[in-house]
């Protein structure tokens, strides 16, 4: 089955992070919206699909930029998100289903997007041809997608106080599915072109994310040790443990937050191509 450990994942306690917090995580990466929905140029009465849609914070500020007369259509891999995003996305359809393989038509969409849905693919070739298919000649695609995690601050400052303490993951080879999968500038080019897109455009972004949304230091821990890289990092550590590294991110926290949240830097590709 594709993509089997990140069904897996997804409609286990990584989608539970984001259905009991999706404000927080919206929140959270807010900035990238318009970011994505400019590249792609949406107008009125286009359809457009976003891939990986989770809650549906990308699918809702598409739907505002292409009505009256547009439409759009979320996927996603992971039931419990899908569900949830149905619930906050009148007037948009959302399908659960693996976008790698999932039947998505021919031609049927003016424009593609995603907001950090398109990095869990296990065959992203496979997955790029597919979209490229459901999307008409000349359609758009605009995506935004993490550098490497040492360039972004906002992981790194969780992952180096929780490993002090606790035993450290046994971690994924480079370009494996997961959020930092396109790390590197030229893989994702080369990925699309052999996909079938052209003109295909990888521009770096550094920018400074709210984590965990507005919140004071105990709402800023909950959110990392609640995240799915909080998760993973925490899996195998005993409580002596975990009550260290709590104390360890707690100290950070405490000495980077300011009067409104943890601001911490953020670094994404902004990919644009055409189909």
């Amino acid at each position: 089955m594709p993509n089997q450990e990140m069904d897996e994942l997804w409609n286990g306690p990584a989608s539970r992070a984001w259905v009991d917090a999706p404000d927080r995580y919206d929140r959270t990466l807010e900035g990238f919206l318009p970011l994505v929905l400019e590249a792609a140029a949406l107008e009125r009465g286009d359809r457009v699909l976003d891939v990986g849609c989770g809650s549906g914070a990308l699918a809702r500020a598409a739907y505002e930029r292409v009505s009256p007369g547009g439409s759009v259509t979320g996927v996603d891999i992971s039931g419990p998100l899908v569900e949830l995003a149905r619930e906050r996305s009148p007037g948009i359809e959302v399908v659960q289903a693996d976008a790698q393989v999932h039947d998505l038509g021919t031609d049927a969409f003016d424009a593609l997007v995603s907001r950090f849905g398109v990095m869990f693919f296990d065959d992203p070739v496979a997955a790029f041809a597919n979209l490229r298919r459901a999307v008409r000649p000349d359609g758009r695609l605009a995506f935004v997608a993490w550098q490497s995690a040492p360039s972004n601050a906002w992981v790194m400052t969780a992952i180096g106080a929780l490993i002090e303490h606790v035993p450290m993951p046994d971690l994924p080879g480079p370009g494996a599915p997961g959020p930092f999968a396109f790390a590197e500038a030229d893989r994702v080019r080369s990925l699309l072109t052999e996909a079938g897109w052209r003109s295909v455009e990888v521009e770096p972004v550094e920018t400074s994310i709210l984590v965990g949304g507005p919140g004071d230091v105990d709402s800023v821990l909950a959110f990392y040790e609640q995240d799915p890289v909080g998760q993973v990092l925490l899996s195998k550590a005993s409580e002596a443990q975990r009550t260290a590294a709590h104390a360890s991110l707690r100290r950070v926290v405490e000495e980077r937050i300011a009067s409104d949240g943890l601001w911490l830097g953020a670094a994404v590709w902004l990919v644009t191509a055409r189909a």
